[in-house]
């Protein structure tokens, strides 16, 4: 179990910190992150 947490938290991370610099440098921030937070929930919720 530890090696499938191992092999699969990097790649886990990458995708959660991808969408940070789109969110800090774009021009409507607060939308685009609004948005994120609102597809992440239904995304976690429909698993």
């Amino acid at each position: 179990m530890g090696a499938v947490i191992g092999d699969a938290l990097p790649p886990a991370i990458g995708v959660a910190v991808a969408p940070v610099p789109t969110l800090l440098f774009s021009t409507r921030a607060a939308s685009a992150g609004t948005g994120l937070l609102c597809g992440w929930g239904k995304g976690v919720g429909g698993l």
